[in-house]
């Protein structure tokens, strides 16, 4: 068994060597500082979405294969009222200019769209003309989309939106920058759209890199509201509750200079902050304040008849170990991320470890170079919550929870077999909760809530049926595969009518050509760029582009895209391939993966830390008390999210099990101390709840105060995380203050 006293070995050593250890943190903290600027943010949005399986490695390849990640600037175009024939000119002009942009390999539009050749009315004609008459055009269009099959014409029935789709040449992600908005959608098409404004008319530019790039910029916003609002109000509440400003600083310093050190890691690892990563270092400041106030609280009540060193040292050898088995089962919940197969997720896991541990260390280091802060006249101590906030409110706080403790050993005592069974079915009850909930990984909750990108992407999905693509291989190396390819599109169209749906077939058909594989000369007119996408070099493998909305737009679109699927397998097809194939699967199998790691972050956690007591019996104390409140929390996904669980949602439940046990470790902690002291069970109980108990409370509601800043945030996965985190932290203290007493009380536990 490691001894107390290498275990706090830093905050010892910080002790007699003072000076050496206020200097290596001040340089800790000036590197920190200074490379602070050099922090990215990633902007790849497929990255966070591909795993290691099969299906993202056949992705990887078509990636390879393109030459980089295909991807489409998408210019989203209205008008309040029906297009006037001034405004379909300007947007003609529009999309002439924009065929120009680097890496626009075509533009599609409705400039772009032509009658088929074998049209009735209009062979081969443009569906928009060069002198535009409104009557004229409507017939027009009348007539493009009554056509057989039934083709979508870029333009809403009301004739007030419409799209401008421009596919890019690829660009290999290496040559990617983390701060470009431009870079990914060729620098010429930024320029044009600022350069040539359409008066009267909206216009929002989307497609992958906008998503990235709106994405990057909120981030930031949130690295400053989590960070900054997040501590104000923990650091306020913490001054109300220690009753002093300076106990309070040495509650909050070392946790700031904690957070700041687990940012450096991100340099250090050459890690991006993502919106999974993004609230590693709030967490791990709460955390390190939640751990300051133990140590603050124990040093309050020592005797101050012994030197100050003695107490100094007495308070980081009994609350010392404490912290590091907090911070031990702290960096197992983020360590159990890692069993996922997404980078971003081990990249999480390692971050949150590390930075658990590193500011475990600077814990100790900065509390007791701190702690001299507190040698206060024994008047001014803060041996009991709010002492030094004046006679009346010192009185009140002591009364409310002077009550509040006998409650809890009343009833732990009286009603330890009413708790128990009520505790038994509210796990039997969550853990049927938490198997209804739905698996869901929308793409759109990694936007804000605010955020014009995402409104124009839903806009564009529910009017022109997204544009998002899938691409269906076919073989064409035998006899059969034209007819194949013929096969899989029909099933792929009659499947999504509403849809747009291009391969050589619909080419083939729309040219008037012969019912089989073109020759190049046939398809000489065709842009270069789709007819990559078309059809591999070697001609052996045909592609069939599909345009879709992400799959979990809503579960409409989620179940059209499994009859996409379905159909094109069905008819002859050999691969989908693409990034809505990638949301669809492999998205929705991190959910499940992050379940598997929170059940065995449960049980790693509280055998390790069964282990450090000596205690085999504290398992199943530790377990039901920690893990009742992830279950209660996951019952009320039910109302917070609509039932549906997102890697957020059990991210959130994982890592607030790793900080929840940290209460029921400190809990179990001083009830041995006391044991140990002499004292009975029922006194150490007693005990235990009086003095510990109060700050298991503190701690609770500073870091649940502190939680709120996530409320401010425009994403709704931000604010999922931090409501699900808070409603776990709160019903893991009442569970640690009536539910694991009763369970101390068992024999089995001695």
């Amino acid at each position: 068994m490691i001894s107390r006293a290498i275990i706090v070995a830093p905050g010892l050593a910080t002790l007699r060597y003072r000076r050496t250890a206020a200097a290596l943190l001040l340089i800790g903290l000036a590197l920190c500082l200074w490379a602070l600027p050099s922090l990215r943010f990633d902007n790849d949005i497929q990255r966070g979405f591909l795993s290691d399986s099969p299906r993202s490695q056949v992705y990887r390849d078509f990636v390879g294969d393109m030459g980089g990640s295909p991807q489409v600037a998408v210019l989203l175009i209205e008008a309040n009222q029906p297009f006037s024939a001034k405004d379909y000119e300007a947007i003609r002009d529009l999309a002439l200019d924009l065929e120009f942009a680097d890496r626009v390999e075509a533009v599609l539009s409705l400039f772009s769209a032509r009658f088929p050749k074998t049209h009735a009315l209009y062979p081969g004609e443009a569906v928009v003309p060069a002198e535009i008459d409104l009557d004229d055009l409507d017939a027009r269009f009348t007539a493009y989309t009554a056509m057989a099959p039934p083709v979508r014409l870029p333009l809403t029935a009301d004739r007030t939106t419409t799209l401008i789709v421009a596919p890019l040449s690829p660009k290999s992600t290496e040559a990617k920058t983390s701060e470009s908005r431009t870079d990914e959608t060729g620098e010429s098409v930024s320029e044009i759209l600022q350069t040539h404004p359409l008066p009267g008319l909206r216009m929002t530019l989307t497609g992958e890199a906008a998503i990235a790039a709106d994405m990057v910029d909120n981030l930031k916003q949130e690295m400053i509201v989590l960070n900054t609002i997040g501590t104000a109000l923990s650091f306020g509440l913490a001054i109300l509750l220690l009753g002093s400003l300076r106990a309070a600083l040495v509650v909050f310093l070392p946790a700031v200079a904690g957070a700041l050190m687990s940012m450096g890691l991100f340099m250090a690892l050459q890690y991006p902050i993502t919106l999974l990563n993004v609230i590693i270092p709030v967490l791990i400041l709460l955390l390190g304040a939640a751990d300051g106030f133990h140590l603050v609280m124990h040093l309050g009540k020592q005797d101050n008849a012994k030197p100050w060193s003695d107490r100094l040292k007495t308070t980081l050898l009994d609350v010392g170990p404490a912290n590091a088995l907090t911070s031990l089962t702290t960096a197992i919940g983020f360590g159990a991320v890692s069993v996922s197969q997404f980078d971003q997720l081990d990249e999480l896991a390692l971050l949150g470890a590390l930075g658990v541990g590193l500011s475990y260390l600077v814990l100790l280091v900065a509390f007791t170079l701190l702690a001299p802060l507190l040698k206060t006249p024994p008047h001014q101590q803060t041996a009991s919550p709010g002492a030094s906030l004046g006679p009346w409110l010192s009185n009140l706080l002591q009364a409310l929870w002077s009550g509040a403790a006998a409650f809890c050993y009343r009833h732990s005592a009286r009603s330890t077999r009413i708790i128990l069974i009520l505790s038994l079915l509210l796990t039997a009850l969550g853990t049927w909760s938490y198997m209804e909930t739905r698996a869901w990984f929308p793409l759109y909750q990694n936007l804000p809530d605010n955020s014009e990108v995402r409104r124009a992407n839903r806009i564009i999905e529910d009017e022109f049926g997204g544009f998002f693509r899938i691409w269906t291989t076919v073989d064409l190396s035998d006899d059969t595969g034209w007819q194949r390819l013929r096969d899989v599109t029909e099933a792929i169209r009659s499947e999504a009518p509403a849809q747009s749906v291009v391969s050589l077939t619909t080419l083939v058909d729309w040219l008037g050509l012969e019912d089989r594989l073109p020759d190049k000369d046939a398809l000489a007119d065709v842009p270069d760029g789709l007819m990559a996408q078309l059809l591999t070099p070697d001609r052996q493998t045909a592609r069939v582009v599909t345009f879709v909305p992400e799959p979990m737009h809503d579960l409409e679109s989620l179940n059209r895209h499994d009859r996409i699927e379905h159909a094109a397998f069905q008819a002859g097809a050999d691969s989908n391939i693409g990034f809505p194939v990638i949301l669809r699967h492999d998205a929705l199998m991190v959910v499940s993966q992050l379940g598997n790691g929170l059940i065995a972050a449960c049980l790693i956690a509280s055998l390790v830390v069964a282990a450090a007591f000596r205690r085999p019996g504290l398992t199943i104390c530790l377990l039901l008390p920690n893990i009742l409140p992830l279950l209660i929390a996951a019952m009320l996904v039910h109302v917070m999210n609509a039932g549906q669980l997102n890697p957020p949602s059990v991210l959130a439940l994982t890592v607030a099990f790793g900080i929840a046990i940290d209460d029921a470790i400190h809990f179990t902690n001083r009830y041995l101390l006391e044991r140990r002291a002499g004292h009975d069970l029922d006194t150490a109980l007693r005990l235990t709840i009086s003095d510990t108990g109060w700050v298991m409370t503190a701690t609770t509601l500073t870091i649940c105060i502190g939680l709120t800043a996530t409320q401010f945030s425009p994403f709704g996965t931000v604010r999922l995380f931090g409501a699900m985190m808070a409603v776990t932290f709160l019903i893991a203290l009442l569970a640690d203050l009536l539910l694991l007493p009763a369970l101390l009380r068992k024999k089995w536990t001695h």
